[in-house]
């Protein structure tokens, strides 16, 4: 099979670029600990990204969720986060901390493109609790609409292309939907949708 040959393939070469490279770098010149410490997370990012997932729903508010994904992004990435979200709760069945992966996923997909600007939106909309995450860059490229979501596809140079993969993993065992589209003013924005509960 093609596909899998090709996902293969970008799997050995991040796995070279990460941590054979930054290991053989160690062992032949610079300090040990630094190159050591990329090596490991290089395993520790797929490690996450091929774990088994354990979801225990239960009627949460998205916009405490989404809130403390939030900051987590921000002191991570330092990179500020604008909400926008009601003072009621936005409520769904979900798992917060799975949901919460989700959320910093797709907001370091938008940290990575998104030219600064990264905005989450929580409402209810039609029966339906969201999650809106807009950035302010070039917006997805035609085949990035098509195929940003499936395994090991990325126009990042060095990026492995699981991030929105996992993130709709997780939305979709949690019965939720998730989509890319581009924004008329410009700039990306994925919505994450879940059914409503009270």
């Amino acid at each position: 099979d093609l596909a899998a040959d090709s996902a293969l393939s970008r799997v050995a070469a991040y796995l070279d670029a990460n941590v054979a490279a930054p290991l053989g770098e160690a062992l032949s010149s610079g300090p040990l600990k630094p190159a050591a410490r990329a090596a490991l997370d290089a395993v520790e990012d797929l490690q996450f990204f091929i774990r088994d997932l354990e979801i225990r729903a239960a009627p949460s508010n998205l916009v405490e969720v989404a809130q403390e994904t939030a900051r987590e992004f921000t002191q991570d990435w330092d990179l500020p986060v604008r909400m926008q979200a009601p003072a009621s709760p936005v409520r769904a069945r979900i798992d917060p901390e799975a949901l919460k992966d989700a959320i910093f996923l797709v907001l370091a997909n938008a940290g990575h493109f998104g030219d600064g600007g990264v905005e989450v939106q929580v409402d209810e909309v039609e029966a339906a609790a969201r999650i809106l995450v807009r950035d302010r860059g070039p917006g997805f490229s035609a085949d990035a609409l098509q195929r940003g979501m499936d395994p090991f596809f990325t126009t990042r140079p060095g990026g492995l292309g699981l991030g929105l993969p996992f993130a709709r993993r997780i939305v979709t065992e949690l019965g939720g939907e998730i989509a890319l589209r581009n924004r008329p003013e410009g700039g990306a924005e994925v919505e994450i949708r879940f059914p409503a509960t009270s």
